[in-house]
């Protein structure tokens, strides 16, 4: 799941596929980033504008666009240069549950860290006292989680966390 911090920021929660693909799912950040930024399906194709991301841990930045798809022409859900991904897991002990914050600096210029690790305030809930498979399955996640909030398990139709009432 991924978070918005505001204009500025926008956090992505790394997952297990992150890892194995070496790439980070930018679904649900699209109005984040400028509009022309997202090229062509293919390299071979006409890019997009170039993003500037300045990666922690790498000592040059990474230039790259949003590809889109072929047949819709929506964008898709990772940059195209993904090769910086591999060596910033590596680096930083990137593990499923770790979040990585990318900030705009400029219109095209973005930051890319990662994100503080939980605290033990905020550790799993044991599996005694969570709820039944089928509650967990007539209920969704209200919000996404951020480094700051976990998210709320709701039973009820609702829109919002507690912490956003």
């Amino acid at each position: 799941m991924s978070g918005r911090v505001g204009h500025r920021k926008r956090l992505i929660c790394v997952n297990a596929a992150n890892l194995r693909a070496n790439h980070l799912y930018l679904t649900g950040h699209a109005d984040f980033f400028p509009a022309d930024c997202y090229g062509a399906p293919t390299s071979k194709g006409t890019p997009g504008k170039p993003l500037r991301l300045d990666v922690d841990g790498l000592t040059d930045p990474v230039m790259t666009d949003i590809p889109t798809e072929a047949k819709s022409g929506k964008p898709r859900r990772f940059f195209r240069k993904r090769a910086w991904v591999r060596e910033f897991f590596k680096k930083h002990g990137i593990k499923p549950g770790d979040t990585i914050s990318i900030e705009r600096i400029t219109p095209t210029a973005f930051a890319s860290r990662r994100s503080r690790r939980k605290s033990n305030a905020t550790a799993r809930v044991p599996s005694s006292s969570r709820p039944s498979q089928k509650a967990e399955a007539r209920a969704s996640w209200s919000c996404p989680p951020t480094p700051l909030r976990r998210p709320v398990l709701r039973l009820r139709d609702s829109n919002e966390c507690a912490a956003c009432e």
